[in-house]
């Protein structure tokens, strides 16, 4: 015998991984969970059913909730999740960080790339009206100067992260998610 009990999704009791993909959810996120389930099963769910969407089929809830799939949720329910307007206030030092690699280990050649190729920016005017501000007139100190004082975050933000241009032209350059990520955990590792 089969016996269904009426119960809102917020006080079911999930179990495993079901339990552990539930904890996430708002009552709101619940709430229209619920309504999408009482859609899609009419004639209800058993526990089990239930349990196991959660488990196994977590992304199209996900999706259902607005997110992309399952690891969007995860990253967004993070605590110390940064979103893109936040984001913008870690680009200008991690740059600056990416700019001194470059500028070691690859001098001019490697600034010089970055002028041209990700900015589209004219090398030659780059070297004439910035050569009186660089601390080094060197093509690679005005280059490296231009690149830390010409754009701000913003800009960064656009530039490095619009269709993740910065990871597609840039050697060692994360995605912008890699970037969320790694600033995430600094957050983090900072509290």
């Amino acid at each position: 015998m089969r016996i269904y009990e009426e119960k809102a999704l917020k006080d079911f009791d999930f179990w495993s991984g079901g339990a552990d993909r539930a904890a996430n959810l708002t009552d709101e996120e619940f709430d229209s969970v619920e309504r999408l389930f009482e859609e899609l099963y009419p004639d209800g769910m058993s526990d089990t059913e239930i349990n196991d969407f959660f488990w196994f089929d977590f992304d199209t809830i996900a999706q259902h909730l607005g997110y992309e799939d399952e690891e969007d949720f995860d990253r967004k329910h993070d605590p110390n999740y940064i979103d893109d307007d936040d984001l913008e206030e870690y680009i200008e030092e991690y740059w600056r960080e990416y700019l001194d690699t470059i500028f070691e280990e690859q001098g001019e050649d490697g600034l010089r790339f970055i002028v041209t190729d990700l900015f589209g920016d004219d090398p030659e005017e780059v070297l004439v009206d910035y050569k009186e501000e660089a601390f080094d007139e060197s093509p690679r100190g005005i280059f490296y100067h231009y690149l830390n004082v010409r754009y701000d975050s913003s800009e960064l933000m656009e530039t490095l992260f619009d269709n993740d241009q910065g990871w597609d032209v840039l050697d060692n350059f994360p995605t912008k998610e890699e970037f969320r990520d790694e600033m995430m955990d600094k957050k983090k590792t900072s509290k």
